[in-house]
């Protein structure tokens, strides 16, 4: 028998396009379900014996040694010639760039292999195998509760990654059997006529192989398509033939994006030695994980350096939770929270098999913080397995027992709430070390700022403050060419000419304005000036920190530092909801001389570039919330 491409006669059945849902679930981001879907089918063939290794390698080889290329290139050509007259230009574009593709000198590879892992078991059976799981079928999964995938659509990742849609399959399983095949995702088409001059159209799907009577079987032999790697033990390799090179946020740093989205779906089981990945000359694994993520760490999304910092601080307090349902324990989580004021205020949630399906939000406003959740329990990992996606990094009650799912998740959430709650507490009642806390807090707080650690006394306890900084202008040279009157509510101009000492500044850009702080006097000299909203425009702060010094007052410290000089200058301050919405933070005092206030403005300021401000000020009100920071500078 000889090995060819093979597309089976749809014989009169339904005609497949391009838009194949197997393939279009992961192209929002194509190379981080790749990483996701890869790493969790090796750990799910893991032997137990060892860590599972998987190796991402590029490579390209030359055109003529694409297996049966011949064959392929005119496959496309005529999938291209079945489209002519398609009105969908992702079609006609996807067959252009087919054939140029396959028409290279050269045509890239992505290899991915995986070690000290069973192999696709199963290669010379009909159905029901590992192999035919993921070659020949769609739809299929058969693991067992413990395990990640629940689909059967993952196998869709690689071919989201290729410019043919053409992925190559090897595997020596652990019972010593040997396979290889390929596997082409493309549309009908035309290839021939029928006994009775009807048209004779191919399904979508084509194999290579070697072809039978009734079937396409695969190589019992391997496929050796990267020249620096040959398979002698058990496990799988899995070719992506035409690599996309804008499936990474950096077409020309593959290496990073990959690093990016393994450490990001698998931390956890690195961290606990069950995972080593390898991606070209990059090796993570546990021994490893601190160097890559001080290489890579301006790379890397805030969130894997959150949870790395939180696995590997001393200081960490690992918390266990049991949770249950109408009295029935299911399961339990292994829980730390660490309060750090750049935290993302989520807590990413891993599953048994070390990966996280996604990071919780929105579990409490008042405090900062980053969290883990390790998920314990077969029971409640296979309830929860039935929740998720098919990208696997939501739970969506709907899909399995809703009502009862629902109050599960209720009960999952309640209970990190609730340890929230606690560490809540603890920032309130007692003396606490705030990991972070250093970058935000100003240098007059103590006098013992720069020792390694900064120690909070309950009587300057800190609550959230997340400053967004107005950044439209960063220089006075440019606002003359602006009229930025819309910044403000209304085209009130305040003014003072010729009043003596005993009189306030009326108008404060508008509305009626009152001394910050009653106890001073305010200087004359300001009486002569006189402004309007013209005058005055938004400018960036190089540096802003708010923090609560008295939560029974409601008093917190303000500290900015301003990037431009001007004589005359404000601040303004918003409350920010979760929901992005704004409303004013009420100022109802200041301490500082010559300051106004008028309603969430205080002001005036003489600001220099690079130079400090730090004013205390009251806020009605006994809500905490983030708060929104802008600075506006006097242009004459």
């Amino acid at each position: 028998m000889k090995m060819k491409w093979c597309f089976p006669s749809n014989n009169g059945g339904d005609e497949q396009g391009l838009n194949n849902s197997l393939i279009e679930t992961f192209s929002d981001n194509p190379l981080k379900s790749l990483a996701r879907e890869i790493c969790q089918n090796s750990l799910d063939a893991a032997t137990g014996k060892e860590k599972v290794i998987v190796e991402f390698k590029t490579f390209s080889i030359e055109s003529k040694d694409f297996p049966n290329v011949d064959e392929m290139r005119e496959v496309i050509s005529n999938c291209k010639k079945f489209v002519q007259k398609n009105i969908n230009p992702k079609t006609k574009r996807f067959f252009e760039n087919a054939e140029k593709t396959l028409n290279e000198d050269k045509i890239s590879f992505l290899r991915i292999s995986d070690f000290n892992t069973t192999g696709l078991r199963g290669s010379n059976k009909e159905r029901g195998s590992d192999w035919t799981n993921l070659v020949r079928s769609t739809g299929s999964s058969e693991k067992g509760v413990s395990k990640g995938g629940s689909f059967g659509i993952g196998k869709g990742a690689p071919f989201a990654c290729s410019l043919l849609r053409t992925v190559f399959y090897n595997t020596i399983d652990i019972d010593g059997l040997k396979a290889s095949q390929g596997v082409a995702r493309l549309i009908s088409f035309k290839m021939g006529e029928n006994p009775d001059g009807s048209e004779k159209v191919a399904q979508g799907t084509g194999f290579l192989g070697l072809e039978e009577k009734y079937s396409i079987k695969p190589l019992s032999e391997q496929l050796n398509l990267d020249p620096s790697f040959k398979r002698e033990t058990c496990g799988t390799d899995i070719f992506i033939s035409g690599l996309r090179q804008d499936i990474s946020v950096d077409s020309t740093d593959f290496d990073s994006a990959v690093i990016n989205e393994v450490l990001d779906g698998f931390l956890i089981a690195i961290w606990k030695g069950l995972l080593e990945v390898r991606i070209n000359e990059h090796t993570i694994n546990k021994v490893t994980l601190g160097g890559i993520m001080d290489k890579f760490k301006n790379k890397l999304l805030p969130s894997n350096v959150y949870s790395y910092e939180l696995l590997t601080s001393p200081d960490t307090i690992w918390r266990d939770v049991d949770l249950s349902l109408n009295n029935v324990k299911l399961g339990s989580l292994k829980l730390a929270i660490v309060i750090r004021y750049d935290g993302n205020n989520k807590v990413a949630m891993i599953r048994s098999s070390g990966m996280k399906i996604l990071d919780k939000d929105k579990l409490c406003p008042v405090l900062r913080f980053v969290g883990l959740a390790l998920i314990q329990g077969d029971e409640l990992n296979s309830w929860l397995r039935e929740l998720e996606n098919p990208s696997h990094n939501k739970w969506e009650p709907k899909r399995y027992k809703q009502a009862q799912s629902k109050e599960l998740l209720n009960v999952l959430f309640d209970a990190i709430k609730e340890e929230l709650n606690k560490v809540s507490g603890n920032v309130f009642d007692n003396d606490l070390d705030i990991q972070g806390a250093g970058d935000y807090l100003p240098d007059l707080v103590v006098e013992d700022w720069k020792k390694d650690k900064f120690v909070l006394n309950p009587n300057d306890k800190l609550v959230l403050a997340e400053i967004q900084v107005n950044s439209k202008v960063t220089t006075l040279d440019d606002v003359h060419k602006k009229d930025f009157s819309a910044v403000f509510d209304d085209e009130a101009v305040f003014s003072r000419t010729q009043i003596n000492e005993e009189n306030i500044l009326h108008n404060f850009v508008q509305g009626t304005v009152k001394p910050a702080n009653n106890n001073k006097k305010h200087d004359n000299q300001i009486d002569e000036l006189s402004f309007s909203l013209k005058d005055f425009t938004p400018v960036k702060a190089n540096h802003t920190r708010i923090f609560c010094t008295d939560k029974t007052k409601q008093t917190y410290r303000l500290i900015f530092t301003p990037s431009v000089n001007s004589k005359r200058g404000f601040v303004m301050l918003n409350r920010v909801a979760e929901s992005l919405e704004k409303m004013p933070a009420i100022i109802t005092s200041a301490k500082g001389e010559n300051l106004y206030v008028n309603k969430n403005r205080l002001g005036f300021f003489q600001f220099e570039e690079g130079k400090s401000i730090t004013v205390d000020i009251k806020i009605k009100g006994e809500e905490y919330s983030a708060m929104e920071v802008k600075l506006y500078a006097y242009k004459g």
